[in-house]
């Protein structure tokens, strides 16, 4: 994970917490607490993949001995292993927990890099972009408005207002070294990661109308 990456989370952090009219914003004061609540949630998610092990252990474990092989055997032998039925069960359960830990992963890498070797990069590409989308909201939002037609921007999905208000303030005010298709790919995969099952091809339509009307040469 790069730092702009580990910067897009903590800006989504930081835009959840704040009111973009306000006069007087502490940012790096939020960007450390938001660095707390990534370790907290990252913490929150291995108890849940933890929690996720165990129900499976315990299934498979109980299994085992409900079997016929092992309800025949004698008291003290061990039991022998079995054959697991409905494995799509299975693998929906391990399909979850490795969710959980890639989020864990990521977590604890954003949060590493924010603080470590990573974190003046972290920090003030963060502070520079959360700065530049107060500076120009009036801009920004009116191209969301104008380009997601039929949604109203005070009703949209806050996490989608977010990541397309921080994803335009890259495109038009951040961006002289990233190629305008991370930044995209970025605000995708946001987006499945974090909002609902249509936002990022919505997300991607509206920045797609953003470089092809603002930035197209």
């Amino acid at each position: 994970m790069n730092a702009r990456r580990v910067s897009r989370e903590l800006i989504l952090m930081v835009l959840s917490q704040i009111k973009l009219n306000e006069t007087k914003i502490d940012i790096e004061d939020i960007l450390v607490n938001s660095v707390r609540t990534l370790i907290n949630d990252a913490k929150d998610d291995l108890e849940t993949t933890t929690s996720l092990l165990i129900d499976v252990k315990d299934y498979i474990q109980n299994y085992e001995i409900d079997s016929a092989e092992n309800k025949n055997r004698p008291v003290r032998s061990n039991n022998v292993g079995v054959d697991l039925p409905k494995t799509d069960e299975f693998n929906q359960k391990i399909d979850n927990m490795l969710d959980v830990a890639e989020k864990c992963f990521k977590a604890i890498e954003a949060a590493e890099m924010a603080v470590l070797e990573e974190a003046p990069l972290v920090k003030d590409y963060a502070k520079t972009v959360i700065e530049n989308i107060i500076a120009n909201k009036k801009e920004i939002d009116g191209l969301i408005e104008e380009y997601s037609i039929g949604w109203d921007i005070s009703r949209m999905v806050s996490v989608d207002r977010s990541i397309l208000r921080m994803s335009i303030c890259e495109l038009l005010y951040n961006t002289k070294d990233v190629p305008q298709k991370v930044i995209i790919d970025e605000a995708i995969e946001l987006a499945k990661r974090y909002s609902t099952e249509d936002s990022s091809s919505f997300i991607n339509g509206v920045l797609g109308k953003v470089i092809s009307t603002k930035l197209k040469k």
